[in-house]
């Protein structure tokens, strides 16, 4: 399997690709140039919307709305009408942090990571978002958090995988279907065990995990035991996250990033800031959307 230029573009930072099985489209931020994205599986009819902030992550909503992670706040976008919201703002006493990498539960709770944008203190953390009726309630899980990146559960719902991007090892945490708590927290995939840095990330309905590998061009699938059976490689070496989609849930899809780089960088690496994909013979599993449990 190789990875294929789906949609060649310059996102600055592509960050986020979700897919929305009931709209059969595929939705990516591109963070730096407050732009969200979709396109059909084939990359076709593509669609932009300029957003009001930075949108480090988002999850779909039962109805034809995303909650998105601005750069401090939750807001509800209108697909159809592009109207934002703001509903709850986010670390209002750290102006250097934003919200990065988030992904939804099973139960329907958003988590999400916080870390201060120059990347230069431990000063992010990870939450939980949960409907409370017509608010939205927010529980600090995690502190003293670098570069929170590759959020993705486990089929069955029981397991959170979790990386400080900084740090570089995945760590797997028992999920407590009740309350936004994590506990019994273990080695899943250490950083030295694959180049570059753990960045987004997906998982399969055999409970392997997929993740790209942040500067090495690599996306990896992880077996539940902690060892890589499958990597997938790109010329573009800063791959910033994957998803699975399509109308079998079987194609990947995959982020990159062009920030940062010299003429001469993007040049060599020729579709730097493009949307992947692979055509698997492995299938992910549909997206949860936020507060249907």
């Amino acid at each position: 399997m190789d990875l294929f230029v789906l949609k060649n573009l310059e996102n600055d930072l592509g960050e986020c690709p979700t897919w929305d099985a009931g709209r059969q489209r595929l939705f990516w931020t591109d963070i730096r140039q407050k732009v969200l994205y979709s396109c059909a599986s084939d990359g076709m009819d593509l669609q932009r919307h300029k957003t009001s902030n930075w949108v480090g992550s988002f999850v779909l909503c039962k109805d034809s709305t995303l909650l998105l992670g601005n750069r401090k706040a939750l807001t509800v976008l209108e697909i159809a009408t592009g109207q934002e919201t703001d509903h709850l703002e986010v670390e209002t006493t750290l102006p250097g942090n934003r919200i990065n990498d988030g992904r939804c539960d099973h139960q329907g709770r958003y988590w999400f990571g916080t870390m201060d944008d120059r990347e230069d203190r431990a000063t992010g953390s990870l939450y939980c978002c949960e409907a409370d009726g017509t608010a939205l309630k927010i529980t600090r899980v995690l502190s003293d958090i670098g570069t929170p990146n590759c959020l993705s559960f486990s089929p069955d719902g029981r397991f959170l995988y979790f990386a400080d991007s900084q740090i570089g090892d995945v760590w797997r945490y028992r999920l407590d279907p009740d309350d936004p708590k994590v506990f019994d927290r273990s080695l899943f995939f250490p950083g030295s065990a694959a180049p570059g840095a753990p960045d987004g990330a997906t998982v399969d309905v055999d409970g392997c995990h997929w993740h790209t590998r942040y500067g090495a061009g690599q996306v990896i699938r992880v077996t539940p035991g902690g060892k890589i059976d499958m990597t997938l490689t790109s010329e573009v070496l800063n791959l910033t996250a994957c998803a699975f989609g399509g109308r079998n849930m079987d194609t990947l899809f995959v982020s990159s990033a062009c920030q940062h780089m010299s003429e001469a960088e993007k040049a060599a690496q020729g579709h730097a800031g493009s949307l992947f994909a692979s055509e698997t013979r492995f299938q992910g599993i549909e997206e949860p959307t936020f507060g249907h449990a």
